[in-house]
């Protein structure tokens, strides 16, 4: 895990401040331990209290990734939630603190005072919290709520996912094959040359580096129809290597046709 406990720290800052996303992080950890993750299951196996899934699930933070991480939350199953997470973290950018401060109740600031001299813990997230209810917009967008999603569902949903990811990994490491091969059937010289400097240093290293090229424009050969062609240069090249057993050795340990 490549997490540190020290990122964790803001967590609690981050759910002082409303941000219930570290909890859902909590739920599905408890979801995967008590019923799995990727099995086939029933719908009424999951319990009936499912919570609704925070505002910006599909942005978390350095601390609830790495809490993610470390309750080894699958990363499909958070993706999963996230599809069904509305709207964003309410910015505290505007709050008007200067101004909300001197219409807060003369008895109730001085309860506050009071209360800081005697250092009592978590005073100032509970103030400024208390300044934002009572100054609320009542016009403006409330946050909206939620979807509330069953673990069954999400648990599906994320088999999707993955499956949809590893087939994209798929056809994206066939894509990059492709260009690697194409690469080097356009430049099928340069690897001859590459290999004939290569062989004459009789060192092992220089003659894997040789039979890696080889195998190389084999292959390039082989997505390009070309392995006739492949075959009797190589058939022609070998020939002057033949008293070479090292190099010999390589070829066959490579399953290459020798003459």
């Amino acid at each position: 895990m490549n997490y540190e406990l020290g990122t964790l720290i803001p967590i609690r800052d981050e759910l002082m401040e409303g941000d219930l996303r570290a909890l859902y992080i909590a739920w599905l950890a408890s979801q995967c331990m008590m019923f799995g993750y990727g099995e086939d299951q029933e719908e009424e196996d999951y319990e009936i209290i499912v919570p609704p899934v925070p505002p910006a699930f599909n942005k978390l933070t350095v601390a609830q990734q790495a809490l993610a991480e470390l309750l080894q939350v699958p990363e499909e199953l958070l993706l999963a939630a996230s599809q069904h997470s509305i709207g964003t973290i309410p910015s505290t950018q505007k709050d008007d603190f200067d101004t909300w401060v001197t219409l807060l109740p003369e008895a109730r600031k001085n309860e506050y005072l009071l209360r800081l001299a005697h250092n009592e813990p978590g005073l100032s997230r509970q103030f400024v919290r208390e300044l934002r209810e009572l100054n609320r917009d009542n016009d403006s967008v409330r946050p909206p709520t939620g979807e509330r999603v069953t673990y069954a569902t999400l648990n599906s949903e994320s088999k999707n996912i993955k499956a949809r990811r590893e087939r994209e990994k798929r056809e994206r490491e066939r894509a990059e094959r492709l260009q690697r091969l194409q690469y080097i059937h356009d430049h099928q010289e340069q690897y001859w040359f590459r290999i004939n400097q290569a062989v004459e240093h009789t060192v092992g290293a220089r003659y894997d580096d040789a039979v890696r090229d080889l195998v190389d424009l084999r292959e390039a050969a082989n997505q390009f129809n070309e392995t006739r062609e492949f075959q009797e240069r190589f058939r022609t090249w070998v020939q002057s290597y033949r008293r070479r057993p090292g190099l010999i050795d390589r070829l066959r340990r490579h399953q290459f046709v020798l003459p």
